[in-house]
């Protein structure tokens, strides 16, 4: 125990520095609400699929296989455009399309599907982002404890999502409005964060905060080849 207060010390002492950095702590705040919003989203999207009209196995069943090509899309996107607009782009889609499918007819069930369906798509290669970008824009040695603290709110979230479906009862179109809103706000907080696409990593706080949304020319890069 006593080898072990050094690097506990030594640990407490760089969080209490993280703490202390304005634009770190906002970095910090601003990925724990987009972990919050992504798995309320993604959840909520799945549990809410079986109040959409027609057959809701059916429903659920294309919510599901939807993500598939969710996965192979973001195969191919995501080390050529970067993390960044990957992200917030299929946040911003997500958000505009849970708004767009309540603008649609009941009567017209393969539209909102449709439109249901893209919302899920692009949740999911957001999600799949956000693990890869959340490493990648802490540093070294604090990465696994805020890593850890975002990824905390994203549980809370996912506590949340199947309480969505009773935002019904108090108005029908409340659930997708809601889903709406914190994705469309949760895609614009990203433009705060920087691209780390064929970036160093940094190792201290100081470095990580060197990288501006640009990239910032003067942080080295690693390009690949």
């Amino acid at each position: 125990l006593e080898h072990l207060e050094p690097e506990n010390s030594s640990f407490y002492k760089l969080l209490r520095n993280a703490i202390r950095s304005p634009g770190l702590l906002l970095r910090v705040v601003n990925c724990s609400f987009c972990w919050l919003t992504n798995t309320l989203v993604y959840y909520g999207l799945s549990l809410n699929s079986v109040t959409l009209a027609g057959d809701k196995y059916l429903n659920f069943i294309l919510v599901a296989l939807i993500e598939l090509p969710g996965y192979v899309i973001l195969q191919m996107i995501l080390d050529r455009i970067g993390r960044r607009i990957t992200l917030c782009s299929s946040m911003l889609l997500c958000g505009l399309f849970c708004f767009l499918s309540e603008f649609v007819p009941a009567e017209n069930h393969w539209t909102n599907l449709g439109m249901f369906l893209v919302s899920k798509l692009a949740i999911t290669m957001s999600f799949c982002t956000l693990y890869i970008y959340t490493a990648e824009i802490f540093p070294t040695n604090l990465r696994q404890s805020l890593m850890a603290i975002c990824s905390m709110f994203g549980r809370f979230g996912s506590m949340i999502a199947p309480q969505t479906p009773l935002l019904a009862n108090l108005w029908l179109p409340l659930p997708m409005v809601v889903f709406g809103t914190m994705g469309i706000a949760s895609g614009l907080t990203i433009l705060q964060f920087p691209e780390t696409l064929n970036t160093q990593l940094p190792n201290t706080v100081e470095e990580a905060m060197s990288m501006n949304s640009e990239g910032d020319k003067d942080y080295r890069k690693v390009r690949t080849k």
